[in-house]
């Protein structure tokens, strides 16, 4: 889905589009704070649509918007572990191994210990 998001934001017309639809979807708070997603979600994840054909997930869109185009097999992690956060402070690029790395090393809560992450 990167190509789509990436062409979209080369594009300035289509990149205020974008933006002008996506922020509305955004409950903006204090900058330290985790931005929720106020839209339809899957497993927890913002899902935002590209066009009527592409939807990709709500924090890429949030993170690609402030920082520009996302690398090919690219994954934008949660620092925050809230994966309805949307907050460009709280996102990091990484990989596969690096998201996998952080479960290992108990960032993450276990669905039945509790909420994930701060909100």
């Amino acid at each position: 889905m990167s190509a789509t998001l990436n062409m979209i934001l080369g594009d300035p017309v289509r990149r205020a589009n974008l933006e002008r639809r996506f922020w509305v979807k955004v409950d903006r708070r204090r900058p330290d704070e985790c931005w929720p997603w106020l839209k339809p979600a899957k497993n927890g994840y913002g899902i935002f649509s590209l066009s009527s054909t592409r939807t990709t997930n709500a924090h890429r869109v949030a993170w690609a918007l402030r920082n520009g185009p996302i690398r090919e097999r690219t994954i934008i992690r949660h620092s925050c572990d809230n994966p309805a956060c949307c907050n460009p402070a709280h996102l990091v690029p990484g990989t596969q191994l690096d998201n996998v790395s952080k479960g290992d090393e108990g960032v993450r809560f276990s669905k039945v210990a509790g909420p994930r992450g701060r909100r």
